[in-house]
């Protein structure tokens, strides 16, 4: 099993293993065929999940990052605000700049102008950039240096992301902070449009804003959220509401896994049953 992994999905294939494939981004177009020929079960989001597959898909009622954030899963370590001089009480942004160099990143665009984006957000709050390219020498300082793994710490005490990095913010959103994406493809629309999981967290739970490369409006979002200061409870509390819809994923994963291929036919009962009793 993986996130859409071609080449588990081939070696599966040759050493005749069924391969169990996770997606969640629909535009990944180039993944999807070289993988989907060779995947027997694919398993995404719920309804809110753009693209149908047929009886290889099964539905769960989540996002991928609730396998590694659910609260029975992850709790932050407040430790990594000392490393960094910083209280529960402070306010910090956190800026995230992708190298583009996924595959399904090709012909996307993300922010114009780095510079003025972090100047515009610190003087609401310390800013650290996580990036996966070296930044422009006028923003090397704000560079963010901390273990990996204390990175979702961190994330979940931000008063605010934003960035071009689509699973960041899909973390952020989970984890209750205010999360907004920059980011378009070729013709200048929002790639959140095309993105099942961010049409529902922003429509549905409010926790999240997606923009194409227009950065007035998303820094006027952006200053909107920082000059409420009671935004992080009241996302918090929009957090909660999507916690009690959704499940522990790693915990429907574990039962999944262990009990396929019958969990794959219970499912597909349980689906064919449900839609007998809409079409009733």
């Amino acid at each position: 099993m993986a996130l859409g992994s071609p080449y588990l999905a081939h070696v599966s294939r040759v050493i005749h293993k069924p391969y169990i494939s996770f997606w969640d981004t629909e535009d990944a177009n180039l993944i999807i065929k070289l993988t989907s020929p060779f995947t027997d079960t694919i398993c995404t989001p719920p309804s809110c999940f753009l693209r149908d597959f047929g009886e290889r898909q099964v539905r769960f009622e989540g996002y991928k990052e609730l396998a590694y954030l659910h609260p029975d899963e992850f709790q932050p370590d407040s430790s990594v605000l000392d490393e960094l001089n910083l209280t529960v009480n402070d306010r910090f942004i956190i800026v995230r700049f992708i190298s583009w160099a996924a595959s399904h990143d090709v012909g996307l665009q993300g922010i114009k102008d780095p510079v003025e984006v972090v100047t515009t957000l610190e003087k609401y709050g310390k800013v650290f950039i996580s990036s996966e390219k070296p930044p422009v020498p006028e923003l090397e300082k704000y560079l963010l240096h901390i273990s990996p793994e204390k990175f979702h710490s961190l994330l979940a005490y931000a008063t605010l992301y934003i960035g071009e990095g689509g699973t960041i913010t899909t973390e952020a959103a989970v984890l209750g902070t205010p999360a907004i994406h920059i980011e378009a493809n070729a013709k200048g629309e929002a790639t959140g449009n095309t993105s099942g999981n961010f049409r529902e967290i922003r429509d549905t739970y409010g926790l999240m804003y997606f923009f194409p490369p227009d950065q007035d409006a998303a820094l006027k979002k952006a200053v909107q959220i920082l000059e409420n200061t009671d935004s992080k409870q009241e996302w918090q509390q929009k957090r909660a509401r999507l916690l009690a819809d959704k499940i522990n994923v790693s915990a429907w994963m574990t039962d999944f896994i262990s009990e396929y291929p019958e969990s794959c036919q219970k499912h597909l009962t349980e689906r064919d049953t449900k839609n007998d009793l809409i079409c009733l």
